[in-house]
């Protein structure tokens, strides 16, 4: 059960801190046990989901964690949006959070990140206004002083606290998650808080449905599994132009491209899990390709790009020969 998961890391993890971490039972039951139980308990209802529980990497962490990832938008604490729990162990507490990845936002912005995630975490409540009755804590307290734990107070969203001495039972805690998992994939489909939009068009439907799409079909791209995979699929070259970096750049462009996402917007549901089909979902663009694209009504008409492509040719062609 998962309410007695998450209670037995509270009271076990203090004195295991003590003990040699290699090969600890808690250790284990917290990378490996708790995450098949919770991912059994939310197949069912909200699939293509994946749960990774970590204790510390070679030494006992100071909070351990659970994360729930959308496999559409990262499958790694490090970078993009999850769900999480967050234990304190000295006050006997664990958070259920929408939380992001600090690794990455520290990495780009230095010694500024808490800013930056918190700034990120206020314009992630505003898309999720609906659910903040649903889960009311907008701050959390993980007892710890050091950087990383910071880090994940600064990231959070939204969530609910538990705490030792008025536990939830079981059911409470399933619903909890998976209406957090609901407010999850609705903010991934209203657009993640974070700097994808660069060129968002502003004709046909205005600004704001552009820029959703633009950040939408980007946020898809770039997660890497779903990229490597769509490259190994389709190759190298590009399905719009047929540009091969490998021959116009030498080694330099050698296995360089980019994965565009195919599926239209239209036929997406908010809060539905997102199943990524490469053969069908994705292609493989140049930049120059990849970059007009996102400038069309619709990012997914390759066909349309196609033609413009095409039409362009004809008229060099025909300048070219003259009257």
């Amino acid at each position: 059960m998962i309410a007695d998961g998450l209670r037995r890391v509270l009271l076990e993890y203090g004195a295991a801190r003590g003990e040699p971490f290699t090969g600890h039972p808690l250790a284990n039951f917290i990378r490996s046990t708790l995450p098949k139980g919770l991912i059994e308990a939310l197949q069912a209802q909200q699939p293509n989901l994946t749960v990774t529980g970590s204790p510390g990497q070679g030494q006992w962490a100071d909070v351990p964690w659970l994360a729930v990832f959308d496999a559409s938008e990262t499958d790694t604490a490090q970078r993009g949006i999850y769900a999480v729990y967050l234990f304190n162990v000295p006050a006997g507490t664990v958070a259920l959070s929408l939380n992001q990845g600090t690794t990455a936002v520290r990495r780009e912005f230095g010694a500024t990140a808490p800013e930056a995630l918190l700034g990120r975490s206020k314009e992630a409540r505003l898309k999720l206004r609906d659910w903040m009755p649903r889960f009311p804590i907008g701050a959390i307290d993980l007892g710890s002083s050091r950087q990383l734990p910071k880090d994940y107070e600064a990231g959070h969203i939204l969530g609910v606290t538990y705490s030792l001495s008025q536990w939830p039972d079981e059911k409470s805690i399933l619903s909890d998650l998976t209406d957090m998992v609901r407010a999850y994939r609705a903010l991934l489909f209203r657009g993640p808080p974070v700097d994808l939009v660069e060129e968002a068009p502003k004709e046909q439907g205005g600004e704001v449905l552009e820029m959703r799409q633009y950040g939408r079909h980007l946020r898809i791209e770039r997660n890497p599994t779903a990229a490597k995979k769509a490259k190994r699929l389709h190759g190298t070259t590009c399905r719009a132009c047929g540009l091969d970096f490998a021959k116009r750049y030498g080694a330099l462009g050698e296995g360089f491209i980019e994965a565009h996402h195919l599926r239209p917007l239209h036929a997406l549901e908010e809060g539905k899990p997102t199943a990524l089909d490469i053969e069908k979902d994705f292609t493989v663009l140049c930049s120059n390709c990849h970059r007009m694209i996102h400038r069309m009504v619709d990012p997914s008409d390759l066909k349309g790009l196609r033609k413009i492509l095409r039409a362009q040719r004809e008229l060099i062609k025909a300048a070219k020969a003259g009257p």
